[in-house]
């Protein structure tokens, strides 16, 4: 049965390399998002209004 599946052994090391730079990605943008949260939520004067403003071209912003 050996010769019936591909060897993956470098295909794994290639994609666990790209999972981890997803992963630190992600964790990376959501803290981005909180940051702004936070400041956005600091300012007296701002409003969900705002704070919607900045996720929206955040998100735009990582879509280009």
């Amino acid at each position: 049965m050996k010769g019936v599946y591909p060897d993956l052994s470098g295909c794994s090391k290639a994609l666990n390399k790209l999972y981890k730079l997803y992963k630190l990605y992600k964790l990376d943008k959501l803290y981005k998002l909180y940051k702004l949260y936070k400041l956005a939520k600091l300012d007296k004067l701002a409003k969900l209004d705002k704070l919607y403003k900045l996720y929206k071209l955040y998100k735009l912003d990582k879509l280009t």
